[in-house]
């Protein structure tokens, strides 16, 4: 239902409802044209009217529906904002939204349809993106709308609180946590400090950095260079000798190591840490 006001030349401002049909779309009723009908055809009033009257009174009667146009845009961003709100759990307030293009979405719509914001990506994602504008009629999609918007979030982060070294092993005193304004790469962050307590780092590490997973790794069972036990087997007999492990591995992976009795290297599994068993055929 729509209400608007138009003026007639000598009169008082008059009250006209306009009611589209119940089953009318967005596509199918066109506003603008539905009022100039109006003009012409149901209102006496406007009989006789000089030419650049009638073109001020059908403007009169437009003005609500660039209203109508503007709020629909208003309401299409409400609903980007809580459909970010909703997938990152955050307030409105933390969250800011660069509308790159912005459907027109004509009102009003079906009595019975209902207006979704969509998304291709199961998870959450930052930057530029594209969702969708959805319009289904009694749940039979209806029309689809592109929406691209760029999207930023504000996050508590983890970031080194000094600068860590390769192979450091991250503990609390080393990490900070910072709110800081984010635009890409949400899947990667590391958001509180439990997930990182023990880890460690897998480069060098400048102060201040935002920590991301690809930075840091498990502890492996086996380092690079230290000493391991290793065990030969051949069937039923077993042989433990001392060697030196050429590479990181963690337990069930096979890693290089250089038997100290002989001077080879050799490959064998990581069976425990520190323990590489060598199956000799």
């Amino acid at each position: 239902m729509m209400y608007v006001k138009y003026l007639v030349p000598d009169r008082k401002p008059l009250s006209l409802k306009i009611q589209p049909s119940l089953c009318h779309s967005s596509e199918s009723w066109n506003p603008e044209l539905s009022l100039i009908n109006l003009c012409k055809n149901w209102i006496p009033a406007f009989a006789g009217m000089t030419k650049m009257g009638f073109k001020i009174a059908a403007m009169l009667l437009l003005i609500p529906m660039s209203l109508a146009q503007a709020d629909s845009s208003v309401m299409v961003k409400d609903m980007v904002s809580e459909y970010f709100q909703e997938k990152f759990d955050v307030p409105s307030s933390d969250i800011q939204l660069k509308f790159i293009h912005l459907p027109e979405l004509k009102m009003p719509v079906c009595a019975g349809s209902r207006i979704a914001i969509e998304s291709k990506h199961n998870n959450p994602k930052l930057g530029f993106q594209t969702l969708w504008l959805k319009i289904y009629d009694n749940e039979y999609l209806k029309r689809s709308m592109p929406v691209t918007v760029e999207m930023m979030i504000y996050l508590d982060v983890t970031v080194a609180g000094k600068k860590l070294n390769r192979d450091e092993i991250l503990t609390r005193d080393k990490i900070a946590i910072k709110r800081l304004l984010i635009s890409s790469g949400y899947k990667d962050l590391i958001l509180d400090l439990d997930s990182i307590d023990g880890l460690v780092s897998r480069q060098v590490i400048k102060e201040n950095t935002i920590l991301k997973r690809r930075m840091v790794r498990v502890p492996p069972d086996v380092k690079w260079g230290e000493q391991v036990t290793v065990q030969l087997k051949s069937g039923d007999l077993t042989v433990t000798t001392a060697g030196k492990s050429r590479q990181d591995g963690m337990i069930g992976e096979r890693v290089k190591v250089v038997c100290n009795m002989t001077g080879k290297q050799i490959t064998g599994t990581v069976q425990s840490p520190q323990v590489v068993v060598v199956n000799l055929k």
